[in-house]
């Protein structure tokens, strides 16, 4: 299982809501699940077991795509078999200990993609995400 954060927003209102709780990545129902990748083919847990739920299908699309990972790129995956999402979005992060700026870049690019899915129900698993404090 995995911490996330969940976020519903209701289009007339505009409004938006977060939860924060542990999921399986395979099993939660949900519009658009974001999966965290990083640099050299790293997946973080809940994508790995995405992957190993399709038997591999993310890595192939990840391979085939040429998804590099890199901070704020991301890769929208329609109809994944054998899980519970609509769809899957691939986050990249850069490298696994991601450094402030580059967990700043991909939030604020996920914010911009967030805009453009056609998705009341998102969730973002952040299992695995260490960001690094900058040396004062």
């Amino acid at each position: 299982m995995t911490k996330t954060a969940k976020a519903k927003s209701a289009i007339k209102e505009s409004t938006l809501s977060f939860s924060i709780k542990a999921i399986d990545s395979v099993k939660t129902s949900t519009d658009c699940l974001i999966l965290p990748c990083f640099e050299n083919g790293e997946l973080a847990a809940s994508t790995e077991a995405v992957d190993k739920s399709t038997q591999g299908e993310i890595k192939r699309l990840i391979s085939r795509e040429k998804f590099q990972a890199k901070p704020g790129q991301s890769l929208l995956l329609l109809s994944v078999p054998a899980i519970a999402a609509e769809r899957v979005l691939l986050l990249g992060f850069g490298s696994k200990e991601v450094s402030a700026e580059n967990f700043r870049k991909t939030l604020s690019k996920l914010s911009e993609l967030v805009k453009s899915l056609p998705s009341k129900d998102i969730t973002l698993c952040l299992d695995d995400i260490v960001v690094k404090e900058k040396k004062q």
